[in-house]
């Protein structure tokens, strides 16, 4: 039997229809754990370096906006210990007048989410900046 076979032909009130919730994703840092605090609050030094960096030698904007999206992130996690894509995602068209980069939000909360995983030892990133790149690399 077939996906279709099983599925109505049409919503009904008992079946709820068809609707669609966008998950909510988020990233949370494990309580008490200063190690990865230690390891967040430089990687977001670095990323205000290299956000100022890009601005001055007129990088691609695509490359200045992924840094501040990485800022954006990190800064609420830090601050709060947690943090909502979907409420970054708000604060951040508010603030560029609903100017937002879907790949590049994506990509930076996934990589976020990396740092703040375990031991803030990033596992799936490769090429970035960071002191991990080489261990990664190898």
């Amino acid at each position: 039997m077939s996906f279709l076979d099983r599925a109505p032909s049409s919503p009904t009130p008992d079946s709820g229809g068809f609707s669609y919730e966008a998950p909510k994703r988020s990233i949370e840092l494990p309580e008490n754990d200063a190690h990865i605090l230690e390891v967040l609050k430089p990687k977001l030094d670095e990323y205000k370096e290299r956000a100022r960096a890009q601005k001055i030698k007129l990088e691609p904007f695509g490359a200045i906006l992924d840094t501040e999206y990485k800022i954006a992130i990190l800064e609420q996690l830090i601050t709060e210990g947690k943090v909502i894509a979907l409420e970054v995602e708000e604060k951040l068209k508010k603030a560029d007048d609903n100017v937002f980069f879907r790949g590049l939000f994506d990509n930076a909360f996934a990589v976020i989410g990396e740092y703040a995983k375990d031991d803030g030892t990033p596992k799936k990133i490769f090429g970035g900046t960071g002191p991990f790149t080489q261990h990664i690399n190898t």
